[in-house]
């Protein structure tokens, strides 16, 4: 008789029983609701967001509660290298390099490539807390420990020991390991670019550009066929610039040229020749040609109308239009940007650029003539390699030293 009645009294919420019983079943629900607790990997996608939006706080509260309930171990790899850029931000420089040290164990040692960009942030913050002697000495202990590591492991240790060895102002010791690159990497053209670029650099600083420019010129001549050549020659070209020789960095610039149409006539798909006649557009213009990269702009923007490389060429064309003084039209063609392609990275850059434009015109003393001169808004994408005429080109990739991770 009682089973039978316990059905009608939960059905019947007009009885003492009836409502006791229908409010523990409701509580027992919201209850089981609260309860249901974050994913390690939902709590480490709002420490994330946080960590964007830069709450720092809240952030490294987020991360460390997300630690002490077992995440799994690729989880817990990144989470400490996030809650490691909290500690750096805050200066807890030692509880930070305790916390990649965690991450770089967890990612199976430096030889991977998720513990060597933590070894990477590592050196950044010896950097940060301006203690160069250190990051040397860390960079140095890597090198040592990973002389068995394949050859991409040792180059990019190698570029970070020789860039420690430049922030500690020991400049021969930093060209010595340059040097050995270029010996040990004869057919790896990033690796080459970018060992010739720092010696480069060295010299330069030196006020020793004729020691540069013979460095290029002697790479030149050995390698005839190296897919870097045109490049090396833009870089003799804008030497001879500055020293005032116009005639022979013009000849450099025309061997420059000619050899970035060797590789166009070459190339098959679309977007390899895109990128190339951007690279052609970057020597004309940082010759001073800007008649003949406008033209090459043009050309680009015709024949490869829906290329990836569109919206940077057309960045480039409002460049041109700001040096011709012409700041609403370069408003105008940064505008198609933003609408072209939206959510990007180039949209992003465009619309800086629009907004420096304007800063500029508003001031007086800028206003009528801007200078005949593009500002800088930034980086836009560009492939490796690609060199840097214009005020908005993207420096080249592959930098010396590893560099913090940022989420």
């Amino acid at each position: 008789m009682t089973l039978m009645r316990i059905p009608s009294l939960i059905a019947t919420p007009g009885t003492f029983r009836g409502r006791y019983l229908l409010l523990a079943l409701l509580l027992g629900g919201l209850l089981a609701v609260g309860c249901h607790r974050k994913t390690p990997e939902e709590s480490l996608a709002e420490a994330t967001e946080l960590l964007k939006g830069q709450d720092i706080l809240s952030a490294e509260m987020k991360l460390e509660d997300l630690l002490k309930n077992n995440p799994t171990p690729e989880v817990e790899v990144t989470a400490r290298k996030y809650l490691a850029i909290c500690y750096i931000k805050d200066h807890e420089f030692d509880r930070g390099r305790e916390e990649l040290d965690k991450a770089i164990k967890l990612a199976g040692g430096p030889q991977s490539e998720v513990g060597f960009e933590a070894l990477g942030m590592k050196l950044s913050s010896y950097l940060e807390e301006k203690k160069p002697e250190a990051a040397l000495k860390l960079a140095l202990e890597t090198s040592d420990t990973l002389r068995t590591a394949p050859p991409e492991l040792r180059q990019k240790i190698q570029f970070a020991v020789a860039q420690m060895y430049l922030v500690n102002k020991q400049e021969d010791k930093a060209r010595e390991i340059y040097q050995r690159m270029l010996a040990q990497n004869p057919k790896n053209p990033q690796v080459e670019m970018g060992a010739l670029q720092q010696i480069a650099r060295i010299y330069e600083q030196k006020k020793e550009s004729p020691k540069a420019i013979a460095l290029y010129q002697d790479y030149v001549s050995r390698h005839p066929d190296s897919p870097i050549r045109a490049e090396a020659l833009r870089h003799i070209g804008a030497m001879q610039k500055q020293l005032g020789q116009a005639a022979e960095s013009s000849k450099s610039y025309d061997a420059s040229e000619a050899e970035i149409n060797k590789q166009l006539a070459k190339m098959a798909k679309a977007d390899d020749k895109a990128q190339g006649m951007l690279e052609l557009a970057d020597v004309q213009y940082e010759r001073g040609n800007v008649a003949e990269t406008s033209k090459t702009l043009s050309l680009l923007l015709s024949k490869y109308p829906v290329s990836r490389y569109r919206p940077i060429a057309r960045v480039h064309t409002a460049e041109l239009e700001l040096i011709n003084k012409r700041p609403d039209k370069a408003i105008a063609i940064l505008q198609e940007v933003v609408r072209e392609n939206p959510n990007t990275q180039p949209a992003a850059q465009a619309q800086q650029f629009i907004q420096k434009i304007q800063v500029m015109m508003a001031q007086p003393e800028t206003s009528g003539t801007l200078k005949g001169t593009a500002p800088t808004t930034g980086t836009l994408p560009r492939r490796p390699g690609a060199s840097r005429a214009f005020p908005n080109a993207n420096p080249r990739a592959g930098r010396p030293a590893p560099k913090a991770a940022q989420p």
